[in-house]
């Protein structure tokens, strides 16, 4: 299913983005909001993608229990 671009997609990813900040192996790294629901205007699928970004696999690797 396809909706219309909805400005609240903007405010989930940042609470996304926060609650990723709080784990402390993902600390150091960042988060960007990727994908149909960050591009305004454009019709998307209503889920929001997330982009990792760290210099090592490592923090990933720890943090994989909680991102789950």
């Amino acid at each position: 299913m396809l909706d219309d671009w909805q400005p609240h997609w903007a405010e989930q990813f940042r609470r996304t983005q926060d609650s990723l900040s709080a784990i402390p192996a993902l600390a150091k790294g960042e988060a960007h909001h990727i994908g149909s629901t960050a591009v305004p205007g454009l019709v998307a699928k209503p889920i929001i993608d997330v982009l990792l970004v760290t210099d090592a696999l490592q923090p990933l690797d720890e943090a994989t229990p909680e991102l789950e």
